[in-house]
């Protein structure tokens, strides 16, 4: 029985035996897991074609519809810089394109030829990343107004979050917990220096093991349901401080941007106002303001 790794390696090697018939397409290369070899089920596909200067605009800004027909029967899910299809085999693609001209100047990570008809390993800089932040370094630099403007953010959403609480509504509770973690999981990766959710599906390799473990804190714990506005609360709570912590660090590290005893006071307020939820009451829901 055929795995999923034979019928990616399948649909790459059918794929590079039609590209490589193409005369302006110079060379390609897989990156990421697949290059690497340690793609797992989930694992993108992502192949770039590098084409001569010449035929670089014909071919895929107007033709680019010959690179993908190797692929066989898929549906388009983005097509602007680069192209993101789905196959029939349930894989994702993703193809790019360079012009040979512009190679020199592009950085490659984790890559493997699939063909080159032009020697380009002599110049492209193909290696693995040192860090994330070499690999995807965000894409503008920290300052404090920055840092301010999701301080701000955070404390709208901190002077907000009882209102779920007194109408009831666990479940909006829990969609603007979850908002919350995701908007804590960008600082974590301003920390890093590395633009959001690059490598999400491998937070290990981006996210410190401290970073780790306060996400985790900021989840239900074990045996807390989601129902349990009690448990709820305290994970807002938990969230909050958390911001706090890291608001601090990235303000002292650009020079300024956090209002600490805003958000200290905030919190205090915010913890006195879900007090009746965490010591177990329930009280009615109020009129919506």
């Amino acid at each position: 029985m055929e795995t999923e790794r034979d019928l990616k390696r399948a649909l790459i090697d059918r794929w590079t035996a039609e590209v490589a018939k193409i005369p302006s397409v110079v060379a390609a290369w897989l990156e990421g897991s697949v290059a690497r070899g340690d793609d797992s089920p989930g694992s993108d596909i992502d192949i770039i074609a590098v084409i001569e200067d010449a035929a670089y605009d014909r071919l895929w800004n107007q033709e680019r519809a010959r690179l993908l027909a190797p692929l066989g029967e898929c549906l388009t899910l983005h097509n602007q810089n680069f192209t993101r299809v789905l196959t029939r085999e349930g894989f994702i693609v993703e193809l790019g394109a360079h012009p040979l001209g512009k190679v020199p100047e592009i950085s490659v990570f984790d890559a493997r030829f699939l063909f080159e008809r032009t020697p380009l390993s002599g110049y492209t800089p193909i290696h693995s990343p040192v860090s994330g932040s070499e690999a995807w370094p965000l894409a503008r630099p920290l300052d404090a107004n920055r840092v301010r403007g999701v301080a701000h953010n955070f404390l709208h959403a901190m002077a907000k979050t009882p209102r779920p609480f007194y109408h009831g509504e666990p479940q909006s509770a829990l969609f603007v917990l979850d908002r919350t973690r995701m908007d804590l999981t960008v600082l974590m990766y301003w920390q890093r220096g590395v633009r959001f959710a690059k490598r999400h599906k491998r937070f290990s390799e981006v996210l410190t093991q401290e970073h780790l473990r306060d996400l985790r804190e900021t989840r239900l714990q074990a045996g807390e349901s989601p129902d349990d506005l009690a448990a709820v609360a305290r994970a807002y709570l938990r969230s909050f401080r958390l911001a706090g912590k890291l608001l601090a660090a990235l303000s002292e590290k650009v020079g300024g941007g956090f209002e600490a005893e805003w958000h200290g006071r905030l919190l205090e307020q915010t913890e006195q106002r879900l007090a009746p939820f965490l010591q177990g009451d329930q009280p009615g829901a109020e009129a919506k303001a």
